[in-house]
């Protein structure tokens, strides 16, 4: 079981619906009066108004009885995000699937794309569901950055009555499952006590089988790790398919030592009040 610590979460918003249903997620997450959120907007030109973007967002927030600090940046806008992670010791970070590009000047979207790549922290890219996950599909290999997911989603605040489901996806010439259950077994004991956990083995193509179950269970959220690029390159990251197909939210997280330190952005600003 992973230890009960302050978590401090990372919401990133420019204002669009997509932003606003990472938002609604957040807000909707069960947070303990000692958890922080703080809020990044990133831009360059017209502060008064991504200032009141974040302002909205905190106002939110604090509605929904979850502290709320606001940060303000400029440069590149996931090389921000980072930088800011980084700056307020994030152990999440989450951002909607679309953004509008108009404040910021680029697609929040593809920034969330960027993120699950670069970033040294879990990344949750929020889609249209705005509730807590409940419905938890988490991807199973016992690579490192299978673990790093397995504790992301140990650490997000899940409702009470959430439900973890750890998937392990084998070859079809595998007939075996021994390996796979005690894999699957040893995760399940490291996840919170208050969430209900399953064990699930499917045979075939790892990113296929993780998008099968997750519409057959409804999950609302899937949870992997960041993977390297498989030996068909015009197949792609697993998580990368998984980010462009799936119906739900996606956690993408990374092993620590195979993270990689972002370019310098141009500045990071202090933080804002939240009534201003």
């Amino acid at each position: 079981m992973i230890e009960r610590r302050p978590r401090r979460v990372l919401l990133a918003t420019d204002g669009s619906p997509s932003a606003d249903a990472a938002l609604d997620v957040v807000c909707a997450m069960s947070f303990a009066p000692e958890d922080r959120v703080e809020i990044v907007t990133v831009g360059d030109a017209a502060i008064a108004e991504i200032a009141e973007i974040a302002a909205r967002a905190a106002r939110r927030l604090e509605h929904c009885g979850v502290t709320a600090e606001i940060r303000l940046a400029t440069g590149p806008v996931a090389e921000a995000i980072l930088e800011t992670a980084r700056d307020v010791v994030a152990d999440l970070i989450v951002v909607g699937s679309r953004g509008r590009g108009l404040v910021l000047g680029t697609l929040l979207g593809s920034t969330g794309m960027a993120l699950t790549r670069l970033s040294p922290l879990p990344v949750l890219v929020a889609r249209a569901r705005r509730v807590a996950p409940r419905r938890v599909l988490l991807a199973v290999d016992g690579s490192p950055d299978s673990q790093a997911a397995a504790s992301a989603v140990a650490m997000i605040p899940l409702v009470g009555d959430a439900e973890i489901v750890l998937l392990h996806v084998v070859p079809d010439t595998r007939r075996d499952n021994t390996r796979s259950r005690e894999l699957l077994s040893l995760v399940a004991s490291r996840m919170p006590p208050s969430v209900s956990t399953r064990i699930e083995i499917a045979r075939g193509d790892v990113g296929d089988a993780i998008l099968e179950r997750a519409e057959a269970l409804g999950s609302d959220l899937i949870a992997l790790g960041s993977g390297h690029p498989p030996r068909a390159p015009l197949r792609g990251r697993t998580a990368d398919r998984v980010l462009g197909a799936a119906q739900c939210c996606v956690l993408v997280a990374r092993a620590a030592e195979r993270a990689k330190a972002p370019a310098p952005v141009r500045a990071v600003a202090a933080p804002v009040s939240a009534a201003g």
